[in-house]
């Protein structure tokens, strides 16, 4: 499995490096509105996954770690959103021993902006009542019904935890226009109470789940139709075929496209990145 990695030039350059090499997290200067917006990220975000289709950015100052994600394909996105996924955070090094975990459920059931402007999926189309399929329709409907996700292994803050919470672990769901966002500000003395700026290694695992087999009804020529409530098809590439399902339990069709193996829509997603703390040299 291996990482993307951009660098902001005149030109974008494009370097892969595996797995083993330790990536060297950015110095935050400047505060982070963890607010789903990625505007005080610079873009492009430095890494990308292949598998999970998400850029990410990892960020920290003194007092807490930033994480940025995006998801910049269609599939994958709905994938995030429909399956569930969870990211977590470890060091293996005895001065500062731990394994934390972030997880977001899975949100099954009808994807729209609150019953306005209500998606229909029925026909084998993805459209909206606008005439056009609104991906931020369908952020925004995931915004409003994922109000809460659950933490583990941190030093105080486990257990059930809101979407919009104001101290401690923050996490910030958004959209800048086209892709979904989310964003992380997690105190350092969460993850240990120990200087974690002397620790070796860090490391970020990120598990995609895989969307539910049990519920695939049959596989014709348009692809795989799904028979939940959940939201959403899949389009080909900006036109092309396109999925289809019904208000209330209707078919979804994930149809073959160029653009990604549909097979792994149904299978587990990982990745894995490790990085050093950076350290304010002012």
């Amino acid at each position: 499995m291996k990482i993307k990695l951009f660098f902001i030039l005149p030109f974008f350059l494009f370097t892969i490096i595996s797995n083993a090499q330790v990536h060297q997290s950015h110095w935050q200067s400047m505060p982070v509105s963890i607010d789903g917006d990625d505007k005080d990220w610079e873009k492009p975000l430095h890494l990308y996954n292949t598998n999970t289709g998400l850029l990410f950015s990892i960020a920290n100052d003194n007092k807490s770690l930033y994480i940025c994600f995006e998801a910049n394909e269609k599939q994958k996105m709905h994938k995030l959103m429909h399956a569930g996924w969870d990211l977590e955070l470890s060091s293996k090094d005895k001065k500062a021993k731990f394994t934390s975990t972030i997880i977001f459920p899975a949100i099954a059931g009808q994807m729209n902006n609150s019953g306005h402007n209500k998606t229909d999926y029925s026909a084998g189309s993805v459209e909206s009542k606008k005439g056009k399929f609104d991906i931020n329709e369908m952020i925004d409907s995931y915004r409003l019904r994922l109000s809460n996700i659950s933490t583990k292994g941190f030093t105080t803050q486990n257990g059930t935890l809101s979407v919009n919470n104001s101290t401690g672990i923050k996490a910030g769901i958004g959209n800048n226009g086209e892709n979904i966002v989310f964003e992380f500000a997690i105190p350092l003395s969460e993850l240990s109470t120990n200087d974690l700026f002397d620790v070796k290694e860090l490391q970020l695992n990120v598990t995609v789940n895989a969307l539910d087999k049990t519920a695939i009804v049959s596989r014709g020529d348009e692809g795989y139709k799904h028979k939940s409530d959940g939201f959403g098809g899949f389009d080909k590439g900006g036109g092309g075929q396109r999925g289809g399902g019904g208000h209330g339990g209707g078919n979804h069709s994930y149809g073959n496209t160029a653009e990604i193996d549909h097979a792994t829509l149904f299978e587990k997603s990982t990745f894995k990145q490790k990085f050093l703390l950076a350290k304010n040299h002012e």
